[in-house]
Parts: structure tokens; C-alpha cells; sequence
């Protein structure tokens, strides 16, 4: 680190990261690791894709189809209240299943003093976190990385001075384990708890382990050139050595979402650690860097200005940024950051990039580090073709697969309805129905957002979450051109989306309409009271919009005409209209109906404007008057989004605003605990990667727009980043 402080690509420290979320994560898209402590004491939090609770099976609620006439007879009625008793009572699911930490590698020094020159960091141009210091007259060095081809995490350390390495490496976990050694190496073999309960409800037996639980084993095999290995009952020790090396591997019972645990993961977990062990930590060092530089090295990004900073560790350039701004690199650099992230949580064969990526140190973490499908696991996805990363999209394309099928039973048994659907949230069980049925009981007067309204229909009665998805792998098709992948995998998730969407709507005042219809997690007033459920929502029509003006497109690239075709044809002309309220403003709902919190976090009427592409211009006064009553005060993901918004409506001033705000040190009595930590994640609280991949999508915005079928570079750029360079963007 300290050999070339303004490196573009570093992010750094000159002191220990004193915790978890200010540590430096590295990742292979299916094993990650946090890492942080110091010299003396370094751990890594180790976390694996598959590593989830449950099993293959339901959560949905048997009732909800006897009762959909009831609610949507209710709603029309206005007789909201009893629309919702029974969408509660009745239709809501139970809590899906939620991600979590594998356990901790620590690797330990002893010390009889200080040290200085103290520096650790990760480069994102290389995917390799290092640190360094000096000790009784010798430099000591670390290296670490997660491998992509050989499916292992590599640590090496190494000294000028020989015999100087002295290490013992533990390996934990906070979930049900037993540690040994087998054949030299250093072995954690755990199981997963069959459900736990999520954060919003009592910690009292909120953990139970059944016998249902996914297994996995970690192992750790250490080399050595010098010194002496000593294998312990429970640890590793390397004493007086020239170079240590230690890779780690880890398998799971985990086959696949309808598929029973299977019992080959020790072998696996073997394999991986034999193979990568034959070809040497140079080689696996070599072959990590290329594959990953394929990736990364495909867009460079530069903002002039601010050079007397670029020299500064990150933490005090967020420090300095946060009170005094300027600093344009520091955008560029969290903008790479965002696409390393991606590539270090979503590669090919690997889970989809969660609320936290891949990192999670928590047993019962917060919204349960799932897949949050109503903006979340969306935004995780904005860079991914812009930013030059279509490969980090499969995960994702390979899910919607997947949920196709799962969400198909959901669509026929809760709603009786063709097609696919699903809810706001799903899991590695691909569980697609509604969710939160329970959460009216344990929220006790407020959400975790504080806010007014306790109903938990506001964010769990949404099944059209599919239809967002297909504009993900429509437009993967269209940065693509890959024809195959649009008659053989898009195409047949959209036309299940669009046979659900044309079952779910009904007629009502000579429109086609959804009913019930909730705008995500957000309420309105009627005679004095907070609602979330009503008909034809703003963000319910515009997605159908979208999805259906997207298949009518696709077939004809396709070449098909048939009867699905010509219905979703006929559909599109009688869609419940777009409205302007009493404000200007664009409506979220059918009604005129005021907000129940007009500072909302969520835009997500604002779909059609981004990231869709069906906003009509004539409402792009409207828009802007959404965002300008929706007020400055955001962060982290609700910042990237707006931000994305203000970009798309070619305001470059309030775009910037919004964006600077995700680079605001969190640690600020003002913040909250929203903004940006020292290493540059985001902050929510705690971390969450939508908002760091949400940044990067928003910056792209502000370089190329495409959406009206026209490429337009540079139309939209802040006075800040007036001189610059940019290569790869698409």
C-alpha cells in the first residue's frame, strides 16, 4: 500500500479496521470474506452463497384464493380497511428464509511490542486485499484473495527478514460445528438451523435447528517454506517460517432450490483444497488476476480535480469530503468499487447478489440479507450492463428461470391464475409467495422505518415483481444481441409474466386494471387514515406497460405471432391511463389520494421514468414534481435511485446533490447511520450493497443514456466532472 498511495484503485487504511462493516470485503461470487482486526489479531468472516435456513418447500397461505373476489369487491367499494383485515388474515404467507454467516478464520500473531508503518487496503484492480508493517526490524506482508477458477480463498504472508513468521489459524462459527483435523487439514463441519426468526420478531427461541438443515464443511490447508507446522487439537500453528500460505475452501449440502440436501460436500470441499494446493500460491495468484482483470479492466473511469487527496487513506478522504466536499475521484473510485463488488458477488454458477452481496456477519440479520425484489435485488443489477458485466447477470437470469417454475404453482394456487408471479421478496428456496403475515403482530405501532401505519400489506401484498425482473433479461438481450438467449431463456419467462399480468388485471370503468394494487411499502389517506391497498396503481401500470410493449418486441424478433401475442396487444390498449394530481405531481395511485408520508423513501411510481423507458415526456414535469415534494433527504439506495431519476430528466445539479449524499460519512450525528463508511460501502443502516451498485448504475446514467433507442454521451454532466475520461461504458 504504502508503495503507491495514489493509486486509483486502492482502497485504504493506515490504521486496523476496528470492525466488520469497515472491513474490506473479497469474494469469488460464492465464498466472501470480510476481513478486519490488526496485525496481531486479523479475522476473516467467512460467508458462502448457499448457506441459508430451510428447505425445499411453501410458505404460502392456503386462503388467499377463496378470498381475492372478497378483497377486490371491497376495494372497489372503498371499504379499504376491510380490504386489508382480509388480505392479512387470509392472504399473506409466512416469512421466507433468510442468508447467513459461515464462520470466522482468524490468524494470529504474537507481539511483545509495536508496530509502525502500519497500512492494509484492498486494490479493485487486482481483487486483492494486503497489508503491511514493520516489526523489530523487518516488513511484514499479507496478501489475500477469493479465486474465481479454483474456488478457494488464498491467504500468503511473507517477511524480508527469514524466520520471522510466527501464525496460528482458528476456524469458528456461530452456527451448529465441530472443528478437528483430517489429513493435515484444519476442518469445520456445520449445519445450518431449519428456520430462524427474523429481526422484527422477540429474540426468545428465535433459533431452531430441526434435522432439515443445509450442512457444509471449511477446510484450511497451511504450507509453509521454512519453519515448523504444528498441528493442534483445534488449530493450526506455523512457527519461524520464511512464507506461510493458507487456502481455505467450502462445500454445502446445497443441489439445488426443489431438490433434497445431498451429503457429497466433504468431497467436494476436498477437492477444491487438493487441487488448488498442487498448483502453488504464484499460480493461483496469476490465474486469479487474469480472470478477474477480464472483467474489471473493461471500463476505466477519471474525474480531474482533487489531486492533493488522492494521497489520503479513504477514511479521511470520506472525512474530508463529508465536510468540505470537492474530491472528484473519490466518485470515480466508488464507482469501480461498485462494479468490483458485483464481480465479487455475482459470477457465473453462483446465487444471485443478496442485500449484502455475499457478507453477512449476523445469525438473524437484518430483512433477514434475502432477495428484497421490490427495488433491492433489482438495483444490485443496474450496473451490470452499462458498466460492461453482463456475466455478473447470469445468476440473475438463471433465478428468474428458476422462478418461473416456483412462482407458476404460486400463480395457479393462490390466484388462479396462467402464468408466473411473485411477492416482494424471495429466497435460495425460490419461495415466491407473499410474506409477512405475522408482521402486524410484531411490529407493535411503527415499521423499522419508523413510519405511520402499521399494516404489513404495504409491502407484502405485491405479485408483480416478475414483471420487473423481465426487463432485466429483455434487456440483457438487448446489450447482448444473443438471439439464443432471448427465444430459449427471456422469452419464455416473459410470456409467464405476461400471462399472469393479463389473469391478474381485471375490467373496472372500461379499463383493465390490478386490483388489489399496492405501491411498494408506502400508504395513502382516506377520511383521515392510512391505507396501502387500492386498484391500478401508477407503478402497477407502467410495469405492465413495459412488459408488454417488451413481448410484443421480442416476438417479433422471434418471428411469433400467436395467440398470447394478440391478447397482450389487445391488453395494452385498454390499460388504466397514467394521472397528474392536484400538485402536479404524478400520481401513485388511481385517486388523487394524499400521501400518508409525502417524504417516502420509495419513488416507485417513477418506475416508467427509470428504470424503465415508457414515461410519456409530456409527464416529465410530473416526475420532477414527485421528486422535488419527495424532498433531498435520502441515502444510500434511495439517493442512487433519485439520483438516476435527476440524471434521466437531465437535471445534473440535483443529480450530483444525490450522489454526494452517498459519499457523506455515516458517522455524523445528522446521518444517522446512513451514508457512507470508511471503506465506502454504504450504509442504511447496516450495509447494504443496493446502494453501492445503485451509485455506480446512477454515474453511467450521467455518461450514456440509451433508453429512447438513441445513444446520448455526456449530455447530462456535473460542473464537478467537467474534465475526465471514461472507456468501456455500454
Amino acid at each position: 500500500m504504502q508503495n503507491n498511495l495514489q493509486d486509483p484503485f486502492k482502497i485504504w487504511y493506515d490504521h486496523p479496521p476496528r470492525d466488520w462493516q469497515n472491513g474490506f470485503p473479497i469474494g469469488n461470487g460464492k465464498l466472501g470474506a470480510m476481513i478486519y482486526g490488526g496485525p496481531a489479531d486479523e479475522t476473516f468472516a467467512l460467508n458462502e452463497d448457499t448457506l441459508w435456513t430451510g428447505c425445499p418447500k411453501t410458505l404460502r397461505n392456503p386462503g388467499c384464493k377463496e378470498y381475492l373476489p372478497k378483497v377486490r369487491e371491497a376495494v372497489f367499494a372503498n371499504e379499504f380497511a376491510s380490504a386489508q383485515r382480509m388480505i392479512i388474515d387470509h392472504m399473506l404467507g409466512e416469512w421466507q428464509e433468510m442468508y447467513l454467516p459461515m464462520g470466522e478464520l482468524s490468524i494470529r500473531r504474537s507481539f511483545c511490542g509495536e508496530v509502525s508503518d502500519y497500512t492494509c487496503g484492498l486494490n479493485i484492480e487486482e481483487a486483492v486485499f494486503s497489508h503491511s508493517f514493520k516489526y523489530n526490524a523487518a516488513t511484514y506482508r499479507r496478501e489475500a484473495f477469493c479465486s474465481f477458477p479454483d474456488k478457494v480463498l488464498v491467504t500468503h504472508d511473507s517477511c524480508d527478514k527469514p524466520g520471522s513468521i510466527n501464525l496460528e489459524f482458528k476456524l469458528d462459527s456461530p452456527l451448529l460445528r465441530s472443528v478437528s483435523v483430517k489429513d493435515g487439514c484444519l476442518v469445520l463441519e456445520g449445519r445450518c438451523p431449519e428456520q430462524v426468526n427474523p429481526f422484527v420478531m422477540p429474540p426468545d427461541n428465535a433459533v431452531n435447528y430441526g434435522d432439515k438443515g443445509i450442512k457444509f464443511e471449511t477446510r484450511l490447508k497451511v504450507t509453509h517454506k521454512g519453519g515448523q507446522l504444528t498441528v493442534n487439537e483445534n488449530s493450526l500453528a506455523v512457527t519461524g517460517a520464511d512464507e506461510v500460505t493458507a487456502i481455505l475452501s467450502c462445500a454445502t449440502g446445497f443441489r439445488a432450490y426443489n431438490l433434497a440436501i445431498t451429503n457429497d460436500y466433504p468431497q467436494r470441499s476436498a477437492r477444491y483444497i487438493a487441487l488448488a494446493a498442487e498448483k502453488g500460491y504464484s499460480a493461483l495468484m496469476e490465474d486469479h488476476v487474469a480472470d478477474y482483470q477480464k472483467l474489471f479492466g473493461r471500463m476505466s473511469l477519471n474525474f480531474a480535480g482533487g489531486d492533493e487527496r488522492r494521497g489520503l487513506p479513504t477514511d479521511k478522504r470520506v472525512e474530508l469530503f463529508s465536510a468540505s466536499g470537492g474530491d472528484p475521484g473519490l466518485f470515480a473510485l466508488k464507482s469501480q468499487f461498485g462494479r468490483y463488488l458485483l464481480i465479487a458477488s455475482s459470477r457465473e454458477g453462483a446465487q444471485p447478489a443478496n442485500l449484502q452481496g455475499i457478507w453477512n456477519q449476523d445469525l438473524r440479520p437484518v430483512w433477514s440479507c434475502n432477495y428484497t425484489t421490490n427495488i433491492n435485488t433489482q438495483m444490485n443489477y443496474w450496473p451490470a450492463l452499462v458498466c460492461n458485466l453482463a456475466e455478473c447477470q447470469e445468476p440473475l437470469n438463471n433465478m428468474l428461470s428458476e422462478l418461473s417454475v416456483s412462482g407458476a404453482g404460486e400463480a395457479a394456487i393462490s390466484y388462479g391464475c396462467r402464468g408466473w408471479c411473485l411477492h416482494s421478496n424471495t429466497d435460495l428456496w425460490r419461495n415466491a409467495s407473499s410474506t409477512g403475515h405475522s408482521a402486524e403482530k410484531y411490529e407493535a405501532g411503527t415499521s423499522v422505518h419508523g413510519e405511520h401505519g402499521t399494516t404489513p400489506v404495504r409491502f407484502a401484498m405485491w405479485p408483480l415483481c416478475g414483471a420487473w425482473f423481465c426487463l432485466h433479461i429483455w434487456e440483457y438481450y438487448q446489450f447482448t444481441r444473443d438471439l439464443d438467449f432471448l427465444r430459449d431463456t427471456a422469452f419464455p419467462i416473459m410470456s409467464g409474466s405476461v400471462r399472469f399480468a393479463l389473469d391478474w388485471m381485471v375490467e373496472h370503468d372500461g379499463y383493465l386494471v390490478t386490483c388489489p394494487a399496492t405501491d411498494p411499502e408506502t400508504e395513502y389517506i382516506y377520511e383521515g387514515k392510512p391505507y396501502a391497498v387500492s386498484y391500478a396503481t401508477t407503478m402497477d401500470m407502467e410495469m405492465i406497460t413495459g412488459l408488454l410493449e417488451n413481448y410484443i418486441e421480442a416476438a417479433a424478433r422471434l418471428n411469433i405471432d400467436n395467440g398470447l401475442v394478440r391478447e397482450a396487444c389487445a391488453a395494452k390498449k385498454k390499460l388504466y391511463p397514467l394521472k397528474v394530481g392536484k400538485h402536479g405531481q404524478l400520481q401513485e395511485w388511481a385517486e388523487d389520494f394524499e400521501e400518508s408520508n409525502v417524504k417516502h423513501r420509495h419513488v416507485s411510481h417513477l418506475y416508467g421514468l427509470f428504470p424503465g423507458n415508457t414515461m410519456p415526456e409530456e409527464l416529465y414535469e410530473a416526475c420532477r414534481t414527485v421528486l422535488v415534494r419527495r424532498g433531498d433527504t435520502a441515502s444510500a439506495w434511495e439517493a442512487a435511485w433519485r439520483a438516476a431519476l435527476w440524471f434521466r430528466l437531465g437535471d445534473a445539479g440535483r443529480a450530483y446533490g444525490m450522489l454526494k449524499k452517498q459519499l457523506t460519512d455515516q458517522s455524523l450525528p445528522a446521518q444517522e447511520g446512513r451514508g457512507c463508511l470508511n471503506n465506502l460501502l454504504d450504509s442504511y443502516p447496516p450495509f447494504q450493497i443496493d446502494g453501492n451498485l445503485g451509485f455506480t448504475a446512477a454515474l453511467a446514467e450521467m455518461i450514456v443514456q440509451s433508453h429512447s433507442g438513441i445513444i446520448d454521451i455526456l449530455s447530462c454532466v456535473p460542473d464537478e466532472f467537467k474534465t475526465g475520461s471514461v472507456k468501456g461504458v455500454c
